[in-house]
């Protein structure tokens, strides 16, 4: 029959686990009622109750299974039965695993493990779990073996958790790769643009130069050597101010205020060359952040060439009106020519002395009428 657990002084300070043994019926059991269990025994069970670790005692040849409180939430439903109970019974489905532990223990081996994989029924909770835990033998007066003490603790949330960790450790580690892939290939892609970039520049026969908002060069191609004859480093820091001609600093001044609220201004101006004269350049500007970008394209053989046109037209056109003016001279020449052929001829027939008055009085009406 059940004892009365105040019957029991040695498991005092044993929580449930005290209860539970003490409402089991020792009566039939094997090992007798416990007013009669060995010292050993006593004493070995007294330490697993009260103790705040998770352990279990399995005692005599049955292995009977004693378990204190910290052990008691790994026995899931089997923990309201399994005080007083055959190991093989509390863990059938662990008993192709732990018997050869149990076996190494008895001889006198101390197995230790941690996180080892189990598979139990699932009762308890998951069919896969882990448990950390070491096997201890006692030994009777006689030397022989009397139980064992097992520490453990059942460790799946936690190796669980390390292995998503471990995955998530493992995800990050490829996005890092990935990003530093893709860092590696901007960064390659960067490098290859500014290099495309930089030849664009070295090699562009056009201006190309880099304006700060106050108005000074930051930066030129070389292209200004060849056009002004002026070197890049003799640009940088400079202003337009230092090269245009005066009579174009209104139109520079105007297309730099457009550039600076975001308009793109076209223009024209002249450059001042190392030599003194001027160079016509015709100017394309966008501002980006807070400097200008501005292309200037050589126009003077441009310029040069269409005021020659202009020129050519107007001489062109004068020519024309001379010859207009020539034909119509020619013109008259050859009517008054005609006229005066008229007049010398009537003049000649009136000097006649044998003309006849009614002739005479002719002649003389055709060259009123003239």
């Amino acid at each position: 029959m059940p004892a009365d657990p105040h019957d029991l002084p040695f498991l005092a300070g044993g929580g449930d686990a005290t209860r539970l043994i003490a409402a089991v019926d020792w009566s039939a059991h094997p090992l007798g009622p416990p007013d009669r269990w060995p010292d050993g025994l006593r004493t070995a069970l007294s330490l697993v109750v009260n103790s705040p670790e998770s352990m279990i005692l399995l005692w005599g040849p049955d292995l009977t299974f004693f378990f204190n409180d910290a052990y008691a939430p790994l026995l899931g439903p089997r923990v309201s039965w399994a005080m007083g109970a055959r190991f093989d019974r509390v863990w059938a489905d662990a008993l192709d695993q732990a018997m050869p532990i149990l076996d190494a223990a008895r001889t006198g081996e101390k197995p230790r493990f941690v996180d080892l994989p189990w598979k139990l029924d699932t009762d308890r909770g998951a069919a896969d779990c882990w448990f950390s835990f070491s096997y201890s033998r006692i030994l009777g007066a006689d030397g022989a073996v009397a139980g064992f003490f097992i520490f453990t603790n059942e460790t799946t949330a936690r190796v669980r958790a390390d292995e998503e960790l471990r995955k998530s450790r493992a995800k990050l580690a490829e996005a890092l790769d990935d990003v530093r892939a893709l860092n590696d290939d901007l960064e390659r892609r960067v490098e290859e643009r500014t290099a495309e970039r930089d030849r664009l520049w070295d090699a562009s026969p056009d201006l190309l130069v880099i304006v700060d908002f106050d108005g000074v060069f930051r930066r030129a191609n070389p292209a200004w050597a060849t056009i002004l004859g002026i070197a890049p480093d003799e640009v940088v820091g400079r202003t337009p101010w230092d090269f245009i001609h005066p009579d174009d600093r209104a139109i520079t001044e105007a297309a730099v205020i457009q550039s600076r609220i975001g308009e793109l201004p076209s223009f024209e101006n002249r450059f001042r060359h190392r030599d003194g004269s001027y160079r016509w350049i015709a100017w394309v500007s966008a501002p980006v952040g807070d400097e200008i970008y501005a292309t200037g394209r050589h126009v003077t053989e441009e310029k040069e060439a269409a005021a020659a046109l202009l020129a050519a037209e107007d001489q062109l056109r004068q020519a024309q009106k001379m010859e207009a003016v020539g034909q119509l001279t020619g013109g008259l020449a050859h009517d008054f020519n005609n006229l005066l052929t008229v007049i010398r001829g009537s003049v000649d027939l009136l000097r006649r002395p044998d003309l006849a008055d009614a002739r005479r009085a002719r002649y003389l009406d055709a060259i009123g009428e003239i």
